[in-house]
């Protein structure tokens, strides 16, 4: 808010010559409530950026520092209050919270003593001729009135207690110092910790280039071909002329075709309470790599009977990360690219196909995988970066627990 028109005008009226610095009552809060909301800000911000969700965590950091701001700037609950220095005196002006602004100049010549409030009391009280007391309270930024007034009436104010407040105050900077430190390093570490991967994914120490140490692979694991899954069949389905299937699917992996339009009349629907369990389809855009998104298990079914939700996954390649490199107990070393890859996820019914959810997003996991699965010696050339638990909860997984 701007200086009331008032004060220019009894300024010139009084005689005070050319106009000095503005200040304005603000509220104060002490250091350690800033560092309590500061630090716990931060906190809470880093917590977030753990659980998978960084950018929640900006808000939260980026609200606790601008409730400081909003606090600071606002008025005090008694109205503002603004004193002009002038080359002659000053102009001091309250503006109650109803009425007129009350105004009234001082010569300096009309102080006759300064009395500096102890810290941290915000006191600071000049004795006037005819004697009376200006209190001066919340002016900011004080460090500069008092200065002010000092450069006026030279040798007014007590050395010991200037000495006291300045000591008070180079602390006071330092500890602001300190929280804008520990609020960087924040906000380094929100944009870090997304790119390094969940507690539970692979750690990115040991994610290396070919001429690097490679990982170990066990040939054990070795399978001539892809695993082969079988399930039962409780209820025989076929084709109706309309494009539906009627009766249950004979596996749960024939619940893919509600992602090209199919629908299954007869399959349990999308309703009660939780648990909906889901189908995921996998694809990939042109191009084969791993595909693993994790023991989702929890939110299957190997029933398809049971199966009410599918979710459509499709992932795109995209730039390269870095190299992985595996050694076998007795094989040669296999190594494979770690490129970045964008998901979209679809979530229908499966017995109408409405739409339930959509989301795009890149993959969290940028690490390489800490064991892979060799067929015949051979594996794939490349590992994409794989979606974290929170983008997976927060895709499918709401949907499915409720």
């Amino acid at each position: 808010m701007n200086l009331p028109p008032q004060a220019l005008y009894a300024a010139g009226q009084a005689g005070l010559g050319r106009p000095g610095t503005v200040f304005r009552s603000r509220r104060r809060y002490p250091v350690k409530t800033a560092a309590f909301v500061v630090a716990g800000g931060c906190v809470a911000a880093i917590v977030l950026a753990l659980a998978g969700v960084p950018f929640v965590g900006l808000v939260v950091l980026i609200l606790a520092l601008a409730s400081l701001s909003l606090w600071f700037l606002l008025a005090p609950a008694s109205g503002n209050r603004w004193l002009a220095a002038h080359e002659n005196g000053f102009v001091d002006v309250f503006e109650p919270p109803a009425g007129a602004p009350v105004v009234q100049t001082v010569r300096w010549n009309e102080v006759t003593a300064v009395e500096l409030g102890r810290y941290p009391a915000d006191a600071f009280n000049l004795m006037l001729q005819p004697p009376r007391v200006l209190p001066l309270a919340g002016l900011a930024p004080r460090g500069r009135l008092i200065d002010t007034v000092e450069r006026h009436l030279p040798g007014s104010i007590d050395p010991a207690a200037r000495s006291s407040w300045s000591r008070h105050h180079q602390q006071n900077l330092g500890a602001a110092g300190g929280l804008g430190a520990l609020v960087l390093v924040s906000l380094f570490l929100l944009v870090l910790l997304p790119s390094a991967g969940e507690a539970e994914s692979a750690s990115v120490a040991g994610s290396f280039a070919p001429q690097g140490s490679p990982r170990a692979y066990s040939t054990i694991v070795d399978s001539p071909l892809p695993p082969v899954y079988t399930e039962p069949s409780p209820t025989p389905s076929y084709p109706l002329d309309d494009g539906t299937t009627s009766g249950i699917p004979a596996s749960t992996y024939d619940y893919a075709k509600v992602c090209t339009g199919s629908v299954f009349p007869d399959a349990p629907a999308f309703t009660g309470p939780p648990r909906h369990h889901v189908h995921i389809d996998v694809k990939a855009a042109g191009h084969q790599a791993e595909y693993y998104l994790g023991d989702l298990s929890a939110w299957e079914s190997d029933t398809p009977s049971e199966i009410q939700l599918v979710a459509c996954v499709k992932y795109t390649l995209g730039s390269v990360i870095t190299s992985c490199a595996y050694r076998g107990d007795k094989g040669p070393v296999l190594t494979q690219t770690l490129r970045n890859a964008t998901y979209e996820v679809t979530v229908r019914a499966s017995r109408t196909g409405k739409l339930v959810g959509h989301s795009m997003f890149r993959g969290n996991v940028r690490t390489c995988e800490s064991t892979i699965i060799t067929f015949r010696g051979k594996a794939d050339a490349i590992q994409i970066a794989r979606p974290s638990l929170a983008q997976l909860r927060s895709s499918i997984g709401r949907y499915v627990t409720g």
